[in-house]
């Protein structure tokens, strides 16, 4: 049955960008019997009526045990025994896999050219693989703090360890990353149905082969309004998810055709001669001249990179649908996995840098036209592919919004009444509100990179990096102590320095422009 359940709802539990935070039962025992998660995610796929039932269970545990002894986390020994899949029972090492890579490709991918075309090709290659070793790391940091403790969702694990603080602290950054996406996803639905000036290279002007800013049913600010009321409130005001679980596997089909599309844009791109004035190091034109404005480059980059990687909130319900659990078994699907989504991100990043060069925008969708195309593949090759590209991911950003935009109304729910059920009126107004002001912001500032990097260095740090090295260094004994010890406090120090750095360097430009 899990298997079952899981085979349908991989695509929802992908584009779903919030942590199953659990309740500990009394005395402080996890919730073993008929968990949390797996009760979510039945309501998701339609296991149950279509009735309310949170996503996000509360936070607001009453009781939970500290650690007694984390001198040293005991070598893994699989889930708990109530916890364990009976024998053929579970999720396969390849249907896992499949599900992890699939939550964590995102649109977020989108912006990786424009990085590497602001660090240069050497350097952004390899932020993209330290970013790849870091969550490896981190999230066997948090299988292995899951094995010691009994907690088996990030939620019950962060209030295990940190207690309500802890707990208040992730429901802030959960906020910032839900909502930095919904601001991101409609932003980027401006660019691929409308462009940007001067060109207006999307979906609807190429259509109407109308590239003028002065038409008012052309205007970014209508169509992305349109598009909100017609499709994106009414889809996340929905009361199930059901229908959509299929929009997360689009995501990972869209991810895989277009890393393909580019190495064929690529090798025909070299074949024509087209790849000239590569930079193998960071750009000056884009950075700044001195090199304290290169190191300030890269570490106002690195955040879009870690937001590409953050999948820590959902990995937990993944261990528990792993089929004979282990510790040996999970490293396994997470190195596969992630050398999967890291081979994807290093096309897509350096491949589209090289064909589109110095003009490489920061949502790269956004250079796909016929004219940037033509020379590459001819007149009518480009047209398909850009038709294509544009429609693909407008649909995926439409149907993938109302996920997100979930899992946002139960953390505001929570904090605002206490729970995160809602009466119909709340469940409406709430809605409303959120798609609203990500609309607003998405129009005041059009451009995907200064959300990007400010959720990165605020939500995706902290998760990603800074809570799982909090927890090493609650967990860390034995003769390899001083060693995680070290690991995690630096670890600790270039999440902060990030943070600060780039949010500070980001609000800076936006002062400016």
């Amino acid at each position: 049955m899990k298997t079952v359940v899981w085979e349908r709802v991989k695509g929802t539990v992908s584009a779903l960008p919030v942590p199953f935070i659990g309740r500990d039962r009394p005395g402080g025992r996890p919730s073993l019997e008929e968990d949390e998660v797996e009760q979510a995610l039945r309501q998701v796929v339609g296991d149950t009526p279509d009735v309310e039932q949170p996503l996000l269970q509360s936070t607001n545990a009453e009781s939970a045990s500290e650690p007694q002894d984390t001198d040293q986390v005991p070598e893994a020994d699989g889930m708990p025994p109530s916890e364990k899949t009976s024998k053929g029972d579970g999720a396969s090492m390849a249907a896992s896999v499949f599900s992890l890579t699939n939550t964590i490709i995102g649109a977020g991918i989108m912006a990786l050219p424009r990085a590497v075309a602001t660090l240069g090709v050497v350097p952004g290659a390899l932020l993209i693989l330290l970013v790849y070793i870091l969550t490896f790391i981190t999230i066997n940091v948090l299988s292995s703090a899951s094995e010691y403790s009994g907690r088996w969702t990030f939620g019950e694990l962060i209030h295990y360890f940190f207690g309500r603080t802890g707990s208040w602290f992730l429901r802030l950054f959960i906020f910032i990353n839900n909502a930095g996406l919904l601001i991101t996803y409609t932003i980027m639905l401006g660019d691929v149905l409308v462009g940007k000036p001067p060109d207006y290279n999307g979906l609807l002007t190429n259509l109407t082969d109308i590239h003028e800013g002065d038409v008012w049913y052309l205007d970014r600010r209508f169509v992305v309004a349109v598009v909100v009321v017609v499709f994106l409130f009414p889809l996340a005001a929905q009361r199930s998810l059901k229908s959509l679980a299929w929009a997360g596997a689009m995501g990972l089909v869209l991810a895989s055709g277009f890393a393909m599309l580019v190495v064929v844009l690529v090798v025909l791109a070299g074949i024509q001669g087209r790849i000239q004035g590569v930079s193998l190091w960071p750009n000056a034109d884009l950075t700044g001249p001195s090199a304290l404005d290169q190191i300030r480059g890269v570490f106002s980059t690195l955040p879009v990179i870690a937001l590409a990687y953050v999948c820590h909130y959902n990995v937990h319900p993944l261990m528990r649908e792993l089929k004979d659990f282990s510790a040996r078994r999970w490293s396994i699907v997470l190195n596969w996995s992630l050398t999967f989504c890291t081979v994807v991100y290093v096309i897509i990043g350096v491949g589209l840098y090289l064909v589109f060069l110095d003009s490489t925008e920061s949502d790269v969708l956004l250079n796909f036209s016929s004219g940037s195309l033509e020379d590459i593949v001819g007149s009518l090759a480009a047209d398909i592919i850009t038709y294509c590209v544009l429609l693909g991911y407008a649909l995926n950003l439409i149907f993938t919004y109302p996920m997100i935009n979930w899992g946002l109304r139960e953390v505001i729910a929570e904090v605002a009444v206490g729970r995160p059920t809602l009466g119909n009126a709340a469940w409406v107004g709430i809605t409303a509100v959120i798609v609203v002001a990500a609309y607003a912001v998405a129009i005041a500032v059009p451009n995907i990179w200064p959300v990007m990097t400010i959720t990165g260095a605020t939500a995706a740090v902290a998760i990603g990096w800074i809570f799982p090295a909090c927890i090493m260094l609650r967990t860390s004994g034995g003769r390899c102590s001083s060693v995680k010890r070290l690991g995690a406090c630096l670890l600790i120090l270039l999440g902060l320095l990030t943070a600060v750095v780039a949010v500070h360097s980001t609000i800076e430009d936006l002062i400016h422009q």
